[in-house]
């Protein structure tokens, strides 16, 4: 399935939390931080500042969570990126 979003937004998938390396202290999943590094999906036709592919920086609490086809996405509004990460 092929999602266009419109105009100021993107679609976004988050990237997996790096595990901890090593730890006797044990936390479980629900209490660890969720990590904010997303990969972009798509972006709308008004957006030149990052393409498909690129990896930016979300707050925590940015976006709209949405199922489609068993993955978790989200769409964002481009003032919504803290930052965008340049390898």
């Amino acid at each position: 399935m092929k999602i266009v979003p419109n105009s100021k937004k993107l679609l976004v998938q988050r990237l997996a939390a790096e595990a901890p390396k090593s730890s006797t202290i044990v936390i479980p999943e629900t209490a660890q931080r969720r990590s904010q590094q997303f990969k972009v999906i798509a972006v709308g036709a008004e957006i030149d500042l990052v393409k498909p592919g690129s990896v930016v920086l979300l707050g925590q609490y940015a976006g709209a969570e949405i199922e489609v086809d068993g993955k978790t996405l989200m769409f964002i509004h481009i003032d919504e990126v803290l930052g965008v990460i340049v390898k």
